[in-house]
C-alpha cells in the first residue's frame, strides 16, 4: 500500500517535472526525492529497531521475574491438610455464624427498646415540664389572689 502511494506520488512528480523542467532538472529532483525517501526509510528503520530493543528488554525482565517466582515457589514447603481438623473448624465456624446472627438480632431488639424508652422519656419530660409550668401559673394566681384579698 505504501509502495503504491509512493509510486503514485512519484509518477505525479515526474509528470510535473517533465512539463516544467529539462532532463537535468528532472534528474536532480529524482535524486532529491530518492534522498528524502531514504531518510524517511532510515528513520522508520531506527524506530523499529528501538521498538524491537524495548520489546526484547521487556521480555528479558519478564523471564527474570518468572524465574525468580519459580525459584520462590520451589522454596515453599508442601502443606499437608488435616481434613478432620478442617471439618471441625468448618463446623465451629457455622456455630459462630449462628451465634453472631443471634447476637445481631438481640442487639436490634435492644436498640428498638432503647428508642422506645427514649421516646417515652421525652414524652414524660414534656408532660413534667407542662405540669411544672401549670403549677407555676397556679402558684402565681394564688399569690395574686391572696395579695388582692389581703
Amino acid at each position: 500500500m505504501a509502495l503504491q502511494i509512493f509510486i503514485l506520488v512519484f509518477t505525479n512528480v515526474l509528470v510535473r517535472i517533465l512539463c516544467t523542467c529539462t532532463f537535468d532538472c528532472l534528474q536532480t529532483d529524482m535524486e532529491e526525492a530518492k534522498t528524502q525517501e531514504n531518510k524517511k526509510l532510515k528513520q522508520q528503520l531506527q524506530e523499529l529497531q528501538l521498538q524491537s530493543k524495548e520489546t526484547k528488554d521487556l521480555l528479558k525482565k519478564e523471564r527474570e521475574i518468572t524465574k525468580e517466582a519459580l525459584e520462590k515457589a520451589a522454596l515453599v514447603p508442601e502443606v499437608h491438610v488435616d481434613v478432620t481438623r478442617v471439618d471441625e473448624l468448618t463446623a465451629e465456624n457455622e456455630k459462630l455464624k449462628t451465634l453472631v446472627d443471634s447476637l445481631e438480632t438481640k442487639v436490634q431488639k435492644t436498640e428498638q427498646k432503647f428508642e422506645e424508652m427514649k421516646e417515652a422519656r421525652d414524652e414524660w419530660l414534656k408532660k413534667a415540664t407542662d405540669a411544672e409550668s401549670k403549677i407555676n401559673e397556679l402558684t402565681n394566681t394564688m399569690l395574686r389572689f391572696v395579695y388582692v384579698v389581703a
